[in-house]
C-alpha cells in the first residue's frame, strides 16, 4: 500500500522546490527536494550506473556540499548520509551502508 514510482512521485518535489524558491526558503529546503527527487530517480531509474550516489539529473552532492554554509553544512550533510543510507540497504551495498553510518556518527 505504498505510493506508485512513477512521475508523480518525481513531480511533487519539482514543485516544492519551485515553490520554495519562489518564497525565498533558505538554500537549505531546496537542497532538501533536490536531494529526495534525486533519491527518488536512483528508486525508479534502472540503468542509473550508481543508485548509490545522489549525482545525477536533481542534484550533485558535491556540488551541494561544497556551497552549503558552516551553520547548515551539518544538517545537509546528515540529510545526504540518511538517504545514501537507505539506498545502500535498498541495492544491498554494505560497503556504503558502513560509510554512510560512519559519517552520521561523526
Amino acid at each position: 500500500a505504498g505510493v506508485p514510482m512513477d512521475a508523480r512521485t518525481e513531480v511533487r518535489p519539482i514543485l516544492f522546490e519551485e515553490n520554495a524558491k519562489k518564497l525565498k526558503q533558505p538554500p537549505l529546503l531546496i537542497h532538501l527536494f533536490q536531494i529526495f527527487r534525486q533519491t527518488i530517480l536512483n528508486l525508479r531509474l534502472s540503468n542509473n550506473p550508481n543508485p548509490l550516489s545522489l549525482n545525477g539529473d536533481a542534484c550533485k552532492e558535491d556540488d551541494i556540499l561544497s556551497t552549503t554554509g558552516a551553520p547548515q553544512y551539518r544538517q545537509i550533510l546528515r540529510d545526504i548520509s540518511s538517504l545514501r543510507l537507505m539506498l545502500a540497504c535498498i541495492f544491498g551495498s554494505i560497503p556504503t551502508a558502513k560509510a554512510m553510518i560512519s559519517r552520521l556518527l561523526e
